[in-house]
């Protein structure tokens, strides 16, 4: 039997304490999920008795110290669809593990190089769990030019942009990391997963729509391009 990722263990750690039923089984089921029912089991949370909710606590430290590959970037998607949980879990503040994984691009992209040699199999969690930390560092700290620089490498990964997109960094850190996955993962989907996991984590984490992520396009049943000076100013309001 395949042993349940930490994710799921700390979702049925905290549905069961508020004895709701949750309607997910990966991370990716979270998003189906509406702001009232969030704000619903927050409340739940919140309610709880101070017995229970150090309780729940405790038991939430003792799992998060079993974080896998993977693991980290979907414990904090959860952790952010409460509505400021933190204060009452704090297991599930993860401030200092956010700085403590945070990555130069250049950095990332030599993780990458090793990741995809040596586990490409794993490749799109190590590099979400790396993701994560970076994008919100540099919120956190107000840089936008890192903020371009990250979504410059891993959307358009040493592509020339399509149609209006603007301050798209180009230098050696996109040419390598297209060289990489040219090298090692050619024979995958990865540019397109780690396209989809980079809007989905946005998304979730700093509850923007995917479309208004989006350049217009003239053609109503084809989306607009990804817009890295969109993503950008939906951010700014997290800064």
């Amino acid at each position: 039997m395949t042993k349940q990722s930490v994710f799921i263990q700390a979702v049925d750690l905290i549905f069961t304490q508020i004895s709701a039923k949750h309607k997910f089984k990966t991370i990716w089921d979270i998003e189906k999920i509406s702001s009232e029912d969030w704000q619903s089991w927050t409340d739940k949370i919140t309610s709880l008795e101070e017995v229970k909710l150090s309780k729940l606590n405790t038991q939430l430290e003792a799992l998060l110290k079993k974080l896998n590959v993977g693991d980290f970037w979907k414990v904090l998607v959860l952790s952010r669809k409460f509505i400021d949980i933190q204060e009452y879990i704090p297991a599930l503040n993860f401030n200092e593990e956010l700085n403590k994984r945070s990555l130069t691009v250049s950095e990332f992209v030599s993780h990458f190089s090793k990741w995809a040699k040596d586990d490409p199999e794993l490749i799109q969690e190590y590099s979400n769990d790396a993701l994560v930390a970076m994008i919100d560092n540099a919120i956190f700290k107000s840089e936008e030019d890192t903020l371009r620089e990250i979504f410059s490498v891993v959307i358009y990964q040493g592509g020339t942009p399509i149609g209006s997109e603007e301050d798209i960094i180009n230098n050696e850190n996109t040419e390598q990391f297209n060289a990489i996955h040219e090298k090692y993962l050619n024979k995958s989907n990865y540019k397109d997963e780690i396209f989809l996991s980079l809007l989905f984590l946005i998304c979730q984490l700093y509850s923007v729509n995917e479309q208004d992520l989006r350049d217009e396009n003239d053609d109503p049943f084809e989306k607009g391009g990804i817009s890295i000076s969109k993503i950008i100013t939906h951010l700014r309001s997290f800064m």
